[in-house]
């Protein structure tokens, strides 16, 4: 499963990252990624997008609508 399409499946997520990257200033954002906490697909394609990630990484956990998610990024060029 894509980051897209888990995004598309919990928008919530979405939004929350969207902040999160505003609020932290994060610049030239990309290599968005999420994960439903205990899902071990989607964690091991967070991890490997998170390995792959250049420059500064953003990485957080959020709980929405009693899910827990580790969402993040890269940032800066």
């Amino acid at each position: 499963m894509t980051t897209a399409e888990i995004f598309k499946m919990y928008p919530k997520a979405y939004e929350e990252l969207q902040y999160q990257i505003a609020r932290e200033d994060l610049e030239y954002a990309d290599n968005l990624r999420v994960a439903v906490v205990g899902n071990r697909e989607q964690m091991d394609y967070y991890e490997d997008k998170r390995a792959r990630g250049c420059c500064g990484s953003f990485d957080i956990r959020v709980t929405i609508d009693g899910i827990k998610f580790d969402i993040g990024c890269n940032y800066g060029h």
